[in-house]
């Protein structure tokens, strides 16, 4: 008998030991572009935030979406952001493939003038028409698939449009 009381006791121990315990909630976990894991509930997804709440805490984190790598929900999905596009020095080498003909009027590029102002000195429209001149030297070099039109041929376009 005394074992039987003693297994008894034994086992309401047990069981209100287990009925407290919490079980675990599944969560959902965000990967930082940084490496940096963060275990709780995402709340909200805009284009452009992720609102985020830790596990046990009740303060809501905005994280910038670009700063956020990928978050796996606790229904298992898994949402992967890209990363933000690369710098130019980067990207300048890529192949460029166009199809448009040189007759075609897509892919053409003109440089307007620029105003440039030197508080009432003169010469504003010179160095205006000779920023204009250098933008399109360089994207001459730099035409990847693109008609640069001169600057010449633009300004005359312009005025004859009747544009100033």
């Amino acid at each position: 008998m005394k074992k039987f009381v003693l297994f008894l006791i034994g086992l309401i121990f047990a069981i209100s030991t287990y009925a407290q315990t919490k079980p675990t909630e599944k969560q959902d976990v965000v990967v930082k572009s940084n490496g940096e894991e963060m275990k709780g509930k995402v709340t909200q997804v805009t284009d452009t935030e992720i609102h985020f709440i830790y596990s046990g805490e009740s303060a809501e984190y905005v994280l910038k979406k670009a700063d956020v790598l990928k978050i796996t929900h606790s229904s298992g999905r898994v949402e992967t952001f890209s990363q933000s596009t690369q710098p130019a020095e980067t990207r300048k080498n890529d192949q460029v493939s166009m199809t448009a003909t040189s007759a075609d009027h897509h892919n053409k590029i003109a440089i307007l003038p620029f105003a440039f102002l030197m508080d009432r000195q003169p010469g504003a429209q010179e160095v205006g028409i000779k920023a204009q001149e250098d933008t399109y030297a360089f994207l001459s070099k730099h035409a990847a698939g693109y008609t640069i039109l001169d600057a010449r041929s633009t300004n005359a376009s312009l005025i004859k449009a009747g544009v100033t």
